[in-house]
């Protein structure tokens, strides 16, 4: 009996999910670490955020169109690389 790829895609996404649940974790201490280290306002660290979350907004729409010409792997593979991103600028940022 040959396996489904169907399993093998429910496998994956779990994977998927437990990797992109920490991105929830991380975020109090980078809030934290701006606030104390860096020396930021609450109010800057939270126009920052806001930033952060409109831009996840906006590009919504793009990473569906890169997923339907290119798939959904290669859309989850540049999500994941520009939250890497995202996040080690938060982590190197002298200010806001």
């Amino acid at each position: 009996m040959k396996h489904f790829p169907v399993l093998r895609n429910i496998r994956v996404l779990q994977i998927s999910k437990i990797f992109t649940g920490f991105s929830g974790f991380w975020a109090p201490i980078i809030v934290l670490f701006q606030l104390q280290i860096i020396e930021v306002s609450l109010a800057e660290v939270m126009i920052g955020e806001a930033v952060f979350a409109v831009s996840l907004l906006l590009l919504e729409v793009p990473t569906g169109v890169v997923a339907d010409k290119h798939g959904r792997k290669i859309s989850l593979i540049i999500r994941g690389f520009v939250h890497l991103v995202a996040y080690i600028s938060f982590v190197f940022s002298q200010n806001m």
